[in-house]
């Protein structure tokens, strides 16, 4: 009797089976909801191959560590990071390894900057192959913003004393730095643009320019590359959201080799949008 009843019941769940299988499966029931979405948040959690592009395996080391997880419970990093101009600016390595330099940071907190990141002219100017390359020379950078190296090179270009020229003669002499500018054509023209001149009459700005150069930013060419950027600027014009870059964890976070190709994944986006 027990094998026949056995058997029954195998032949009665089969042909249930072959129903759903033909009918479809019953909706679940209510009261189970909690259950299924922990499991699919666990899941979720989860690191895979697709999360990190190209599979890159710094990225996946970055997710599994301790300093994601202490990015991930910094109020100011995430905040910074969710501004979406911020996460596309940092796709590029290069820059998130600029703005990982503490003194960088700092100096691109400076409010005086906010005209450069809100001026797209300026920007340009100062992103300009010739006068990048002269503010990545802190001596130079110090004369240029202080005005007095503007005023020689308007000098040079409007003498028609010979005094004037004998006086500028004098200080070619003395100052390799300026005998360099003079003698530098696409410098001069740089530092003739409208937008360059306007700003440096500023002294907030000139300040924080120079600060910017003596921290070693315009040697950073992620970073100049950068100001010619849209997404980069946009996320800059906002003064907190250059502040929040100076965040312990952030820039603990910033320098890790797989930050960039990190930041791409759908575990960062989802783990970024948990509140």
């Amino acid at each position: 009797m027990g094998r026949k009843v056995m058997y029954g019941l195998a032949a009665a769940a089969a042909v249930v089976l072959v129903l759903f299988a033909t009918t479809g499966f019953p909706p679940i029931g209510r009261g189970t909801e909690g259950t299924i979405d922990g499991a699919r948040r666990y899941s979720a959690g989860q690191l895979t191959d697709k999360d990190v592009v190209l599979g890159d395996p710094a990225a996946q080391q970055f997710l599994q560590s301790d300093v994601f997880d202490r990015l991930m419970k910094n109020d100011d990093a995430r905040k910074a990071l969710s501004d979406p101009n911020l996460r596309t600016a940092l796709n590029d390595a290069g820059l998130a390894a600029a703005l990982a330099k503490p003194e960088i940071a700092a100096a691109i907190a400076d409010p005086g900057l906010s005209r450069m990141f809100n001026d797209a002219q300026l920007a340009a100017a100062i992103a300009d192959p010739s006068l990048s390359r002269a503010l990545a020379d802190v001596e130079l950078a110090k004369k240029i913003t202080d005005a007095s190296l503007r005023r020689d090179i308007q000098e040079a270009a409007l003498a028609a004393k010979k005094m004037q020229e004998a006086s500028l003669a004098a200080k070619r002499a003395q100052d390799a730095s300026l005998a360099r500018a003079l003698d530098d054509a696409s410098l001069q023209h740089a530092l003739r643009n409208p937008a360059l001149v306007s700003a440096l009459q500023d002294d907030a700005f000139a300040q924080a320019l120079r600060k910017l150069a003596v921290a070693g930013a315009f040697s950073e060419a992620a970073l100049v590359s950068a100001l010619s950027r849209h997404d980069f600027r946009s996320a800059m014009a906002d003064v907190a959201l250059r502040n929040r870059l100076a965040s312990t964890d952030l820039q603990a976070a910033l320098r890790q080799p797989g930050f960039s190709a990190a930041l791409q994944s759908r575990l960062f986006q989802a783990e970024l949008s948990r509140r």
